[in-house]
């Protein structure tokens, strides 16, 4: 998927957000806290790991919201990833 602006990502980060909360809206206490057969998360264990890795995303997109465009367009951007040790 190709995107013009980060208006553009914004966009389509929250149409996924969105689906995201309508799939666990309904999941009980329970059912969030169930280890499901041949599982190693719960969905409550999903959730939080999304969220912990949403937030570190958005620290990523305020960096990179530095590197637009007057007009918003993206600009080409390297960043380079390294596994801590």
């Amino acid at each position: 998927m190709k995107y013009e602006s980060i208006a553009d990502i914004y966009s389509a980060n929250e149409k996924i957000r969105e689906g995201f909360r309508a799939t666990v809206a309904d999941v009980t206490a329970t059912e969030a806290t169930a280890m499901p057969d041949g599982e190693k998360w719960t969905v409550q264990q999903m959730v939080a790991h999304v969220d912990r890795f949403e937030q570190k995303i958005t620290k990523l997109w305020q960096r990179l919201t530095k590197a637009t465009n007057p007009d918003g367009s993206l600009t080409e951007v390297t960043i380079g990833v390294s596994k801590k040790t």
